[in-house]
């Protein structure tokens, strides 16, 4: 995978939604290259039913893309539990679909 300057960088999705209720969501990691080299990541959440979007802080830091991409794939299932928590308390609720732009985290917090 090459990253694109700029661009947030899809590193994985996980393969089952996650529910609350009737809503489901769908979890994605996503990261950005910092201008030392280094990568941070954040998971993104997806309403499936209206695209609206919720998404945590920056949840780590790694050296390289091939030690964020080992981060992402030892994610637990209740580490992303939490990080849907989080995500939630951080926003009050999602944004709506027509306001965030899919890996775009300014699109969110700038919004």
């Amino acid at each position: 995978m090459q990253a694109i300057a700029g661009m947030s960088q899809l590193i994985g999705e996980l393969a089952s939604p996650l529910s609350e209720g009737r809503r489901r969501y769908r979890a994605s990691i996503y990261a950005d290259r910092l201008p030392d080299g280094r990568w941070e990541a954040w998971l993104e959440f997806i309403e499936l039913d209206t695209g609206d979007r919720a998404l945590t802080g920056v949840e780590t830091t790694q050296h390289d893309l091939r030690q964020m991409i080992g981060w992402a794939k030892g994610l637990t299932p209740r580490y992303v539990e939490g990080s849907f928590a989080r995500a939630r308390r951080r926003f009050g609720a999602f944004a709506p679909a027509g306001l965030a732009r899919q890996g775009r985290r300014s699109s969110i917090e700038r919004g």
